[in-house]
């Protein structure tokens, strides 16, 4: 998905994704793609030159997208990381344990047949399996540093 950016004399205005329409006057819609040359130049848009975001700890910050800067005529993405407040951080961690323990779970029931009596299998193997994995939440890191079993 491409980004551009709409600004009015080399003041940021906002972001424009091209997978939505916008209006750019009272009666016109169009996407940011389809712009000619003449209209993205009436309309101030450009293309936003993406950057790389840079590494936040999901555990106690959060990273969000900040309004695009012009840097040597070229409107770049920009980032802004900021730190959780206790409360956060607890409600995100909560957020990421359930939802590992989600994942965790349809990973047994993804091999609940292994227990079959008589299922072809190495049962010895697929029982190491199943336990590893509801070992997971006692990982050191969990909920945001998780080493996966692989299925036997």
């Amino acid at each position: 998905m491409l980004k551009y950016v709409q600004s009015k004399d080399g003041v940021f205005v906002r972001h424009i994704f091209d997978v939505e329409p916008t209006q750019w006057d009272d009666d016109n819609f169009c996407f940011a793609r389809k712009l000619t040359p003449e209209q993205a130049e009436r309309f101030g848009v450009t293309k936003l030159q993406i950057t790389d975001p840079p590494y936040f700890d999901p555990a106690t910050q959060r990273r969000d997208e900040a309004p695009a800067v012009l840097v040597d005529g070229v409107w770049c993405q920009r980032y802004v990381v900021s730190q959780l407040d206790a409360e956060d951080a607890a409600n995100k961690a909560a957020e990421q344990s359930a939802h590992n323990r989600m994942v965790r779970d349809r990973m047994l029931e993804a091999c609940d047949w292994t227990q079959v009596s008589d299922a072809p299998i190495d049962k010895a193997a697929w029982a190491a399996y199943r336990q590893a994995l509801r070992d997971v939440p006692s990982q050191n890191g969990f909920p945001w540093t998780i080493t996966w079993p692989d299925a036997p």
